[in-house]
């Protein structure tokens, strides 16, 4: 499941927002064992307690600018907005981890046992460091580690370029006192340090994703799957008392995931959708208004939103998608007796295909990405017809 790389990547995608204070899980690839300390919770409890108040004062100066200062007219309304919307984003992660930082801990440890003892067991032949979902963890966990770890240069960069954007503290100083070149420089520190914090708290956040995500995946799709191509587990996996206990173990993982998971990723689908359709009319309505490096600044934001939320959708539909298929396969499998007929036909009609999935209110199937992609491009385009007709 795990090449030997895998888990120490996990560790250091974990590690710099642990020192940072926006995380408080460390993992210990030896025990495979997630955890927190009494130090990092209440380091996770300041930290939170700066950012929301942060996130509060980005919120006052740009409701500030839209009601007394040209609302979006205003050359810096649009960049104050964006950078409050993020703002928001993170807090709503730095939360979810206060709150369910020992369900993450419980439920990755026993995901990573679970998957190395299950390796252990059925996969004695198999070879991580070889296989393709092996190297893909590697390959992603390695990605995002670089991408996450040079994205705040950019805030910074902006600071340092443009100091006079509102959201900045300084600005709510005095000409004199905020063009001091200790307050600047000592306020770029501090630009560094809550724009590192809030990347690394996503990249922390994307590590556990991937990790759960391409150890569900090879199961789902492969190994309980039966007939299923390119199997690396033993043939006495497939009998009626052996997948079902199997499969259980998975499903209450999944479960303990989405119990954690669910009302934020509701809440990124819903904020993604806003975000990326703030920007786009923005660009299409104010562009001969906007500074090139904040139509920059929005073409990137939406852009990489897109992007990225396309395929955390593709994956995640294919998870549900998968999940149809390995319950319907179990039809195939070999019996010996009539009594094993029967108890597995029972035992596939009492299971549900899991999904990625706020239960009851929002589920990701195949179609989502569809979805969402149509209603950005009709949302786009309604809104600008919309709003240019009232200009």
């Amino acid at each position: 499941m795990y090449s030997k790389f895998g888990l120490n990547l996990v560790r250091l995608a974990l590690h710099p927002a642990t020192l940072l204070g926006t995380n408080s899980v460390y993992f210990n690839p030896k025990s495979r064992t997630f955890y927190t300390t009494k130090l990092s919770r209440v380091k996770l409890i300041l930290v939170t307690i700066l950012m929301f108040f942060l996130g509060l004062f980005f919120l006052w100066r740009t409701l500030e600018i839209f009601l007394w200062k040209g609302g979006n007219s205003n050359e810096y309304f649009h960049i104050s907005y964006i950078f409050t919307f993020a703002s928001a984003i993170c807090c709503d992660f730095l939360v979810m981890i206060l709150v369910y930082q020992g369900d993450i801990c419980q439920g990755a440890s026993r995901l990573v046992r679970y998957c190395t003892d299950f390796e252990g067991r059925w996969m004695r032949n198999y070879n991580p460091s070889k296989s393709l979902t092996g190297t893909g963890l590697d390959t992603l966990l390695l990605l995002t580690i670089v991408s996450f770890s040079t994205a705040p240069l950019v805030s910074v960069l902006h600071y340092l370029v443009y100091p006079e954007t509102p959201i900045f503290l300084p600005t709510i100083f005095p000409p004199a006192f905020r063009h001091n070149t200790v307050i600047y420089w000592s306020y770029a520190i501090f630009v560094a340090y809550y724009a590192y914090s809030l990347w690394q708290t996503l990249l922390a956040i994307t590590a556990l994703v991937l990790m759960y995500l391409l150890s569900a995946l090879p199961l789902i799709n492969t190994e309980f799957r039966i007939g299923s191509k390119n199997q690396k587990c033993s043939e006495s996996l497939h009998t009626a008392w052996t997948l079902p206990t199997e499969y259980r173990c998975l499903e209450l993982i999944h479960r303990q995931f989405m119990n954690v998971t669910g009302n934020t990723l509701l809440g990124l689908h819903v904020a993604l959708g806003q975000l990326i359709l703030f920007a786009n009319v923005t660009l299409v309505l104010k562009r001969n208004m906007l500074e090139i490096h904040v139509i920059l600044i929005l073409l990137i934001w939406s852009m990489v939103a897109q992007t990225v939320w396309v395929f955390c959708l593709e994956l995640f539909g294919r998870f549900e998608s998968g999940a149809k298929k390995m319950i319907g396969s179990w039809k195939k499998m070999k019996f010996r007796n009539s009594q094993e007929k029967r108890y597995m036909s029972k035992f596939r009609k009492g299971c549900h295909p899991l999904k990625i999935e706020k239960q009851g209110v929002f589920a990701i199937k195949r179609l989502t990405v569809l979805k969402f992609m149509r209603a950005v491009i009709k949302g786009t385009f309604r809104a600008v017809l919309t709003l240019g007709k009232v200009k």
